[in-house]
């Protein structure tokens, strides 16, 4: 009896040592993890993962210090070891979601958020998130649907709203667009350019070009190497019928950015209107080079208004070939004026 006793006595101190190396080593990872040294915190974890191989908050979170270490390959298979342990996890399917939006895998981003949107239909993060996907996939009226449904439970997401606007603007919904960009202006800690950018778009497409030129100056004080913006005041300036103004910004956009076609286009459409034909036709050239690069991008008003400075200089020719070529492009009827803002400068909720 005595020895059955020492015996468990032995067991019980065993345990309680176990118990408390455990302890020692979840503290000793988790504080590193705090304080953001990974490279430290990681022996610790998998440490910790030898000694509780069913943590799945463990295993998440060395997940999450590879993903902070740029490692998302690395953190996507800790991501899914967590899942192993428990299907209905719906934190990880969102930092999976994350990851995968990182590594512009759009399609599994998008189902690791809907998947945990089915374990957590009101998490205001997911909501987003998925809202943010759908908008990067250009599909506005989903985006719109889920923005609004995550507004519910976070109210005052100021990003959200940020990119609302960008989409009601998208969608022409002008008043609300601009309502939500007022609202949006003064709350946000990051991306404070944006509100100002969609509102110059508002302003623009309503025909208050002066009104544009205001906010897009405001936004060029948050963002002054943003070609999007200088690309828009120089249209509000050529709808000015200050031309020379709007050959500054074009210039200014095509130095940032001298891949997009649209930034030649317009400069082509403002020497065109100065008479400067032969020097339009060269952009509209460049226009139409670059135009290849973007698909879906319909460059049928490229021929028709290079058609327009051929036609000044007396290429006859030329001019009607141009023509034809627009035609064939379904210019007018095909056009379709593109509004890019530019990309997101951040991933709305990254608290996932």
């Amino acid at each position: 009896m005595r020895r059955i006793t020492i015996l468990f006595l032995m067991i019980i101190s065993f345990c309680s040592c176990t118990t408390f190396y455990t302890r020692y080593v979840k503290a000793r990872a988790y504080d590193f993890f705090q304080n953001q040294e990974y490279d430290n915190a990681i022996p610790w974890f998998k440490k910790l993962i030898e000694l509780e191989p069913d943590n799945k908050f463990a295993v998440h979170d060395l997940g999450r210090i590879y993903e902070n270490k740029g490692f998302i390959e690395a953190a996507i298979v800790y991501y899914n070891d967590a899942i192993k342990i428990d299907h209905s996890f719906a934190k990880c399917y969102r930092s999976l979601g994350y990851a995968y939006y990182n590594l512009n895998d759009l399609d599994k981003a998008l189902n690791n958020y809907l998947k945990s949107l089915k374990l957590e239909p009101t998490n205001d993060a997911a909501l987003g998130n998925v809202g943010a996907i759908y908008e990067d996939l250009n599909e506005f009226e989903k985006a719109r649907s889920y923005y609004y449904e995550s507004l519910k439970y976070d109210s005052l997401h100021y990003g959200i709203m940020s990119s609302l606007a960008s989409i009601e603007f998208d969608l022409g919904n002008y008043n609300e667009s601009k309502s939500l960009c007022f609202k949006v202006i003064g709350n946000l800690n990051k991306g404070k350019d944006a509100p100002h950018g969609t509102l110059g778009l508002v302003y623009t497409a309503t025909e208050k070009y002066d009104s544009s030129i205001i906010h897009l100056n405001k936004a060029l004080e948050y963002s002054p190497n943003w070609c999007h913006y200088y690309n828009n005041r120089g249209y509000s300036y050529s709808c000015l019928g200050n031309e020379k103004e709007a050959i500054k910004n074009y210039n200014k956009a095509i130095e940032i950015n001298p891949d997009n076609p649209s930034y030649f286009l317009n400069r082509a459409d403002s020497k065109r209107f100065m008479g400067l034909y032969k020097d339009a036709i060269v952009d509209y050239d460049k226009a139409i080079e670059l135009s290849y690069n973007y698909r879906d991008y319909n460059c049928g008003i490229c021929y028709y208004n290079r058609a327009c400075a051929k036609l000044k200089i007396g290429d006859e020719k030329g001019y009607k070939q141009d023509i034809e070529i627009s035609k064939d492009l379904g210019y007018p009827e095909k056009y379709k004026q593109f509004s890019d803002l530019g990309e997101k400068d951040e991933f709305y909720s990254k608290d996932k």
